[in-house]
């Protein structure tokens, strides 16, 4: 049922659902297999953008878990070790899709919460068991939530846990595949250029020959390889190929990097339909490529194109955004703030440790319905879509006539980059400037040959946005 629906349904998601959601209401299904279903329509989900509804699943997933986990604890000895197993299986499953839903929505924080908590729970697991596909699993799991979270958070992290157990049996582990490629924007984000485009490298060649394998080698008891198979292979190897030709583009090798990018665009359209934002990044960087070696025509179109698979309208973006970024709104929200706490006088003559209490709240308030507002005008996180929007910026910046689209697009792409600074709440649009967009993407008039190139981001297509990084 899952492959049919997953696989054969492929581009029809309210079909695929609608069959795993009836294999799932099934009476006497076990917790394992309703566990599975709720995955794989997490995933289904996560193929459309649907955040939400992958977070719902895999909360459903985890329920029905725990009851299985607590029927297992009463079954015999012979079947508690094997029973044990699997459900660690699908746990680290649903717990992989949320913190990647989490991720994709810019709720970085809870995303470290919900993988650190489940990194505690495995781990006493894994030391319960000498299963090496076990132990390879879990290494793996754990390594691609490290290696996220380390990024993905304003924290920072630690850095990768060693792949530990993983050598002799990584050519048989799906996903594998995706921690090389997820190390390697780690070692990216530290300014190993050459270290990270080894595990790019590795990755592709991992989720290659993962994906030439014969299609009973990628199943397993427990259904974690059916979950994990061609079509999220494809997708590593779209990703770790944009990380390659990210390389390219840092050292200006244009023929390579657009060979990649072309490779990665034919993977990503394998990967599931030819209309999923998936692709929006790889076109961005195409486009990126085209502008940078003259050919505007074919660079725009790309950038337009990407636009419109982000669903990505600067005019609707500036009329979300706006009313959150007016200065005389963000005073009066620290006026109501205070008010509420029944303190007199204006936040501005405020200057008690209450009135500046009150005004801090209201601010944080405000940064809170800023990113969610930013996060709800695309498909993809704000740092992408803010990307994309410099890009064009810079691209109608050097063209004759288009100053004033060009305005629109750098506007946009300005206010969407700074809902996902930490200091965005309390950010005028008085005050706001292109200064700290400019600094890691480059300047306005790049490719007039006016300013820098820019700091460079980090993208990643399973997460749908750019890191600051350099490049």
């Amino acid at each position: 049922m899952i492959e049919y629906a997953v696989y054969q349904c492929k581009g029809k998601a309210d079909q695929a659902v609608d069959i795993l959601r009836s294999g799932s209401a099934q009476p006497g299904i076990s917790g394992i297999d309703r566990g599975r279903l709720q995955i794989a329509m997490a995933t289904v989900e996560a193929e459309r953008g649907n955040w939400a509804e992958v977070l719902t699943h895999a909360s459903a997933s985890k329920t029905a878990l725990h009851s299985e986990e607590m029927l297992t604890l009463d079954a015999e000895p012979s079947l508690v070790k094997t029973q044990l197993k699997m459900l660690s299986h699908v746990q680290l499953m649903g717990v992989s899709r949320a913190v990647r839903a989490l991720l994709a929505q810019g709720e970085d924080k809870l995303a470290l919460d919900v993988a650190s908590m489940q990194v505690k729970r495995s781990s006493a697991q894994l030391s319960q068991s000498s299963h090496p596909d076990s132990r390879v699993t879990a290494a793996a799991a754990f390594t691609a939530l490290q290696m996220h979270n380390s990024i993905y958070t304003p924290s920072g992290g630690a850095g990768p846990a060693p792949l530990e157990g993983t050598d002799a049996h990584e050519q048989g582990e799906v996903c594998l595949a995706g921690v090389h490629k997820a190390v390697g924007d780690w070692h990216v984000y530290e300014e190993r250029g050459e270290v990270a485009t080894a595990s790019y490298t590795k990755a592709l060649e991992l989720a290659t020959a993962a994906a030439t394998a014969s299609p009973s080698s990628s199943q397993s008891a427990d259904g974690s390889r059916l979950l994990q198979g061609a079509l999220y292979l494809k997708e590593v190897e779209a990703d770790a190929l944009l990380g390659l030709a990210q390389q390219d583009i840092l050292r200006e090798d244009w023929p390579k990097a657009e060979t990649r990018l072309a490779a990665a665009l034919e993977a990503a359209e394998a990967a599931g339909s030819d209309a999923h934002p998936r692709l929006a990044p790889i076109l961005t960087q195409l486009g990126w490529v085209y502008s940078r070696t003259a050919r505007v025509t074919y660079a725009e179109g790309l950038f337009r194109e990407a636009a419109k698979l982000m669903k990505l309208d600067p005019t609707r973006v500036t009329q979300l955004l706006y009313p959150l970024m007016d200065s005389e709104s963000i005073s009066e929200a620290a006026e109501a703030e205070s008010e509420s706490k029944g303190q007199a006088g204006s936040v501005a003559e405020a200057g008690s440790g209450e009135g500046k209490e009150a005004a801090g709240a209201a601010l944080l308030l405000r940064q809170q319905q800023l990113r969610k507002a930013a996060a709800s005008a695309t498909l993809v996180h704000p740092s992408l879509a803010a990307l994309l929007c410099w890009r064009y910026c810079q691209l109608l910046t050097a063209l004759p006539k288009r100053e004033r689209e060009a305005d629109t697009w750098g506007r946009c792409a300005v206010m969407l980059w700074h809902s996902t600074r930490d200091a965005s709440a309390g950010v005028s649009l008085e005050t706001l400037s292109e200064t700290d967009i400019e600094a890691t993407f480059g300047s306005r008039g790049r490719l007039k040959g006016a300013g820098h190139s820019g700091s460079g981001v980090i993208l990643s297509i399973a997460m749908l946005r750019s890191l600051d990084g350099q490049l």
